[in-house]
C-alpha cells in the first residue's frame, strides 16, 4: 500500500461527513457517515485522486469542528 492519511474530527454537534473523488462526472464516496460529531480512521487511497473532504451542518447552530490530518506510510 502507498502514503495514506490519518485523520479524525471534533465537532461542536452533529455533522454528516463525506471523502469523495470526481472522475469525469462521476462521483465516488469512499467514505459517507452521518449525524456524528468525532471520528478517526486511517485511509489509504486506492486510486491517485484528488479527495475532497465535506462536513454538513442542518443545525440552525455553528459547529466547530478540528480536524488533525498525519501522512502515513509504510516503513523503508
Amino acid at each position: 500500500m502507498g502514503d495514506g492519511v490519518a485523520w479524525q474530527f471534533k465537532a461542536g454537534g452533529p455533522t454528516d461527513l463525506n471523502i469523495h473523488y470526481h472522475s469525469g462526472k462521476e462521483v465516488t464516496y469512499p467514505e459517507n457517515r452521518e449525524h456524528i460529531a468525532s471520528a478517526d480512521a486511517t485511509r489509504c487511497p486506492p486510486l491517485d485522486q484528488h479527495y475532497r473532504w465535506k462536513w454538513s451542518n442542518a443545525s440552525v447552530h455553528g459547529v466547530d469542528i478540528e480536524v488533525p490530518l498525519e501522512q502515513v506510510g509504510e516503513a523503508n
